[in-house]
């Protein structure tokens, strides 16, 4: 549990350098009264995709996100990689066939019925975050694409959202003045603004 015990926001800003969290299989993490802000992963070489600018969750984890902001945050393709999340890269396909026993998530699934809720977004502010794929030069090869500029998950997700806003989010597909076939063109493709 991160929280602001005094109910108001601490702003964590990553600068540009890293994104916020990586969260394992196994965990149990709840993020409250947060400001995540300028988190920014790069892929690490000529088409390594980037995956979550903020957040990056292994779908066998439970994540809360509760009264948070996550703003300003980057997923840059490497050289003609693929960009998913801005914000948040969700891997629902690393999910666990067989989840932990169900758990209370209150008003983000209503009232106090119990769910296996891999993931509950509440009260969270989801603003002005970018997935943007990879741009390169090689004639033989499609610039990088990018979906889901706030969220992005992948497989089938058990997800939560309440009283949430996605907001001036982008996903941008990468250039490539050289290339010259395939479907798409020069650009790579993009999907998904918020999520």
């Amino acid at each position: 549990l991160i929280t602001n015990r005094l109910g108001a926001i601490s702003t964590i800003n990553a600068q540009q350098q890293s994104r916020h969290f990586e969260v394992y299989g196994g965990s149990v993490v709840t993020l409250d009264h947060l400001k995540l802000m300028n988190g920014q992963v790069n892929g690490g070489g000529v088409g390594a995709p980037a995956q979550g600018g903020s957040i990056k969750i292994d779908g066998q984890a439970i994540v809360t996100l509760s009264n948070d902001e996550l703003t300003q945050n980057t997923a840059y393709g490497g050289g003609g990689g693929n960009a998913y999340g801005g914000a948040i890269f969700y891997d629902e396909s690393l999910a666990s066939s067989v989840r932990q026993a169900p758990i209370t998530r209150g008003t983000a699934i209503g009232g106090s019925q119990a769910t296996a809720v891999s993931l509950a977004i509440v009260n969270t502010t989801i603003d002005h975050n970018k997935a943007t794929g990879g741009n390169t030069v090689n004639p033989n090869s499609p610039a990088g694409g990018a979906e889901g500029g706030g969220l992005y998950v992948t497989g089938v997700g058990n997800i939560a959202i309440t009283a949430s806003t996605f907001n001036n989010n982008q996903a941008l597909g990468g250039s490539n003045t050289t290339f010259t076939g395939g479907e798409g063109g020069n650009g790579g493709s993009a999907y998904g603004g918020g999520a």
